[in-house]
């Protein structure tokens, strides 16, 4: 009995130390967030948000790509996109990521023409997609 209550701490302990080792590669879906795309409802799209604030927002579900919003603390925002490579595993209400920040290209940097026009706001974020397409999203 002894043996089986060690060996059970020892894996509550391992658990700990693998959930703060990995933490920053977890995205909680973010539910109740609302996305308007190309002025439709999207209720097929779905936005995550990191341990660190960031977001990703998936709207392959419209033939476009995924998007990676980090949220600065003055309330700015720099927009990514990481394309149509999944470099997330699934789960119920979770996306985990290979590595801690994806391979992905600044939208309206020096590699790209695109202007995302960027709004990050404390409940909502909008900007323009590289296929030209207004998303707005929202939550409480």
């Amino acid at each position: 009995m002894k043996t089986l209550a060690v060996t059970f701490i020892a894996l509550i302990l391992l658990g700990v130390v693998v959930w703060f080792l990995a933490a920053d590669h977890w995205w909680r879906k973010l539910y109740g967030a609302k996305v308007i795309y190309d002025g439709r409802s999207s209720p097929n799209a779905l936005v995550y948000r990191s341990n660190k604030g960031d977001y990703l927002v998936d709207l392959r579900a419209h033939q476009d790509y995924l998007y990676l919003i980090h949220r600065f603390e003055d309330g700015k925002g720099s927009l990514w996109l990481i394309g149509t490579t999944w470099d997330f595993f699934q789960l119920p209400g979770f996306a985990i990521s290979k590595s801690v920040k994806p391979p992905a290209v600044d939208l309206g940097g020096p590699k790209d023409e695109t202007n995302p026009q960027l709004v990050v706001e404390e409940q909502s974020i909008e900007f323009t997609t590289s296929k030209q397409k207004h998303v707005r999203i929202t939550w409480r």
